[in-house]
């Protein structure tokens, strides 16, 4: 379903959090500097122009440990951004990097238990998949030539 700006302004009013998860969508990580600003800054001040929203979110596409990193995390941060929120499983907590907040996934069908095992850390192991799998994907790739 796509909103045109009246129908995200009507949320906006009524209170919802209307955030950003760039202008096209792409995996920062590996972005060129004026890539990353141009993704970064054009919709953060879209945002800014349409609703007058002084306290902007960013949600990392894709938001893999792959897909955003320290540079990526302190160019938000300059670029206005009050906080930015990865699909890296975990907690958070008063420490936190309010540009590197963890998520935890939730489908239709988990129910209690699942949401407390997860809780306690059963996903944590895929963490490592998420670190590591990528370069050693990427390593792969380049042995083959593509």
């Amino acid at each position: 379903i796509y909103m045109d700006w009246e129908g995200v302004g009507e949320l906006w009013n009524k209170g919802f959090s209307i955030g950003s998860h760039t202008v096209n969508h792409r995996s920062l990580g590996a972005l060129r500097e004026t890539e990353l600003q141009d993704e970064l800054a054009g919709s953060y001040e879209t945002i800014r122009s349409e609703l007058g929203a002084d306290k902007i979110g960013l949600s990392y596409p894709y938001g893999t440990l792959r897909d955003f990193n320290s540079k990526v995390a302190s160019r938000a941060k300059e670029t206005g951004y009050s906080y930015a929120l990865t699909a890296v499983n975990g907690l958070n907590g008063i420490h936190s990097d309010p540009f590197t907040l963890r998520r935890t996934t939730l489908t239709r069908g988990d129910g209690p238990r699942t949401f407390k095992m997860i809780m306690n850390g059963a996903l944590d192991p895929w963490l490592l998949v998420d670190k590591y799998g990528y370069g050693i994907q990427r390593q792969y790739e380049t042995g083959l030539g593509r």
